[in-house]
């Protein structure tokens, strides 16, 4: 991501996490030091179709989505959904 561009994405998935949160979900955002520009964008939700990979998104998020997309350039298959495989204790 481009340094000059980094307030702005910044407060871009700001208002996208407040609509995960909207529907349940929870949102982080983890930058690597060693690597400036550099950020894993991790969400959940309490259902797969609460997810931001399958919901349904109104106006709004859409416009955030092209926003980031602007910003951003994501890795092929970063959108993908992930299960949880609960394990076993003992």
């Amino acid at each position: 991501m481009p340094p000059e561009r980094e307030a702005e994405y910044l407060s871009t998935l700001a208002r996208l996490a407040a609509r995960v949160r909207a529907r349940g979900g929870r949102f982080w955002l983890f930058r690597d030091p060693a690597a400036p520009g550099a950020f894993l964008e991790f969400s959940e939700s309490p259902t797969a179709a609460r997810h931001p990979s399958r919901a349904k998104r109104n106006s709004e998020e859409a416009e955030l989505e092209r926003t980031l997309s602007s910003i951003v350039a994501y890795a092929p298959g970063a959108r993908v959904l992930w299960e949880e495989v609960p394990l076993e204790e003992g």
